[in-house]
């Protein structure tokens, strides 16, 4: 538990630092900060990734977009790892079958791995360190 608290702290202190960079999901009201702009966001800009710092019903995770121009060697879908180094933060990974990352595929991937059980389900828990493991693939 103190390593949840201590990412929760870590959140906080991020959206603290620039309020005005925390976004809110549109149907659920979770609170994220990308990291990269969004798809639309930005005039010349492609996202072929994007990245959020996730507060997901209690935990706190790295969401990592990947658009299918990126290269990616996973197969489209949804991959969860933790990492192993403490706080052993959580990272959500997403492989789209699009080109681009937008706002709304994110917070669609956020709400998947929140209807497959993040944080708590067991498939959420594996040992720190290690390849991302599929949690849900198209």
């Amino acid at each position: 538990m103190q390593h949840r608290n201590r990412r929760l702290e870590d959140f906080e202190e991020r959206a603290a630092f620039d309020p005005e960079s925390v976004y809110t999901h549109t149907v659920h009201g979770w609170r994220y900060i990308p990291v990269h702009f969004f798809a639309g966001e930005r005039e010349g800009h492609e996202a072929v990734r994007a990245d959020a710092w996730v507060s997901l019903e209690g935990e706190v995770a790295l969401l990592e977009c990947c658009g299918a121009r990126a290269g990616s060697l996973l197969s489209p879908g949804l991959y969860f790892r933790i990492d192993e180094e403490m706080p052993h933060f959580r990272k959500l990974f997403v492989v789209l079958e699009e080109n681009e990352v937008s706002r709304e595929m994110a917070e669609a991937a956020m709400s998947r791995f929140v209807e497959l059980g993040f944080p708590d389900a067991p498939l959420f828990h594996p040992a720190p360190g290690g390849n991302s493991a599929p949690v849900d693939r198209k």
